[in-house]
């Protein structure tokens, strides 16, 4: 297989040829052949997408966290090029979702020994995405720290801070014959079982099964943080009191009716900060991009 690796830069390039230069003495003990790219802006990568194309490259391995998968993956769906992903984010959920090691030693050790699977991604308004979408407190986290350092205690920071002058708004939504409408705190389609730093946000999902997971969560009180924050970690957030649980098997639509100036339009896909009108539509895409993932996912998964 021919690789190539693009890397995120976009805390500075002086960075990036360090982390550039640990990769290549990785790959030269591995006796792996891969060329490294940079990129720093989201304008950039259809271009060096299109120069991969025409220089036959089999796996494109997206360097980064969440975003850098979300940028360079959602524009290899459908296509026969293989998404890779060496995990250098705060969060990599969508990575810890395929049990892709966390060190760039080990998940350098997966070029040599994996398998290929194909996964399902989504289209929100026609925009595509591969773990999760999302609306609500967590959104407006995201556009928050746009553009900025992240990392858990940064995350949990600024959204206790959103959260004091937060006012969840009033969601309907429509998946085939089941409908609801109530005040949520939380509105997530998932994919992919985390956000990101071992926060499982919903742990049975599963990336190759043509379902996605809707979430909501309903408004909480100050006092039961502790208790959301230690169940997201220990896999046990499907039994906290306001949290639900349902199977999409197609489509989804939402219904945003009383949204206030502040979260107008705010959404996140993947960890990224989107804008969406408030009529939303989400759609499953079965089977559509090909992911290079650990030998022995399957166990992986199961434990």
């Amino acid at each position: 297989m021919k690789f190539l690796i693009i890397l995120n830069i976009k805390l500075g390039k002086q960075k990036g040829e360090k982390i550039k230069k640990r990769i290549q003495q990785h790959l030269e003990k591995k006796h792996i052949k891969a060329e490294i790219w940079f990129w720093e802006y989201p304008t950039q990568i259809d271009w060096l997408l299109e120069k991969a194309k025409n220089q036959n490259f089999d796996v494109i391995i997206a360097g980064g966290g969440d975003g850098t998968v979300h940028h360079i993956g959602t524009r290899l769906i459908g296509t026969s090029i293989i998404l890779g992903i060496l995990p250098l984010g705060s969060g990599n959920g969508i990575a810890n979702h395929f049990g892709i090691p966390p060190s760039i030693s080990q998940a350098i050790d997966v070029f040599n020994h994996h398998e290929v699977i194909s996964i399902d991604t989504g289209l929100v308004n026609g925009k595509p995405f591969i773990g999760f979408f999302s609306i609500g407190l967590d959104a407006c986290v995201i556009h928050t720290l746009a553009n900025q350092k992240r990392g858990f205690w940064q995350y949990l920071k600024t959204a206790i801070s959103i959260y004091f002058g937060y006012q969840p708004e009033w969601v309907k939504w429509e998946n085939g014959k089941e409908k609801s409408s109530s005040e949520l705190l939380v509105l997530a389609v998932v994919n992919t079982s985390q956000y990101g730093n071992g926060v499982k946000i919903a742990p049975e999902a599963v990336a190759q099964d043509e379902k996605f997971n809707l979430v909501t969560l309903s408004p909480i009180q100050f006092w039961q943080i502790p208790s959301l924050i230690l169940r997201a970690f220990n896999g046990t957030i499907t039994q906290f009191k306001g949290y639900n649980h349902y199977v999409i098997q197609k489509s989804l639509n939402i219904y945003r009716l009383n949204t206030p100036d502040f979260q107008k339009g705010k959404a996140q896909a993947d960890g990224e900060a989107i804008f969406l009108p408030s009529e939303i539509k989400v759609e499953i895409i079965p089977s559509s991009l090909k992911l290079l993932v650990p030998a022995n996912l399957n166990k992986i998964l199961t434990h």
